[in-house]
């Protein structure tokens, strides 16, 4: 016989008992419900210290990304976005450009 626990962590032998218990484990699944979601304290706290973090990040300089973009490895395959590093490569002086415009303050 196939044992299943409870959320209390208790077996469950009853058949009905059983899918019910997996159609909730589904459910929850489904759902998502995490501990998190189930305490909006520790969400928000989160959220705050993710928001402090975001703050102390300074923004790369153009230097940098630029030379991010020259160490991409060339020949390879492209990405999800289906950009190759050559492209990259090629125009990185008019993206970084226009990166910055886009980021600057108005």
């Amino acid at each position: 016989m196939v044992y299943c626990r409870s959320k209390e962590g208790q077996l469950i032998e009853d058949t009905v008992e059983k899918l019910d218990r997996w159609a909730e484990y589904f459910e929850d699944l489904l759902h998502d419900k995490t501990e998190e979601e189930q305490q909006p304290k520790v969400v928000e706290k989160r959220r705050q210290e993710n928001n402090e973090i975001q703050q102390k990040i300074e923004e790369p300089t153009r230097y940098e990304v630029s030379r991010m973009i020259q160490e991409i490895k060339s020949h390879k395959s492209p990405g999800e976005n289906r950009i190759s590093a050559e492209l990259l490569k090629i125009g990185a002086e008019q993206l970084i450009k226009r990166i910055y415009q886009r980021n600057s303050p108005t």
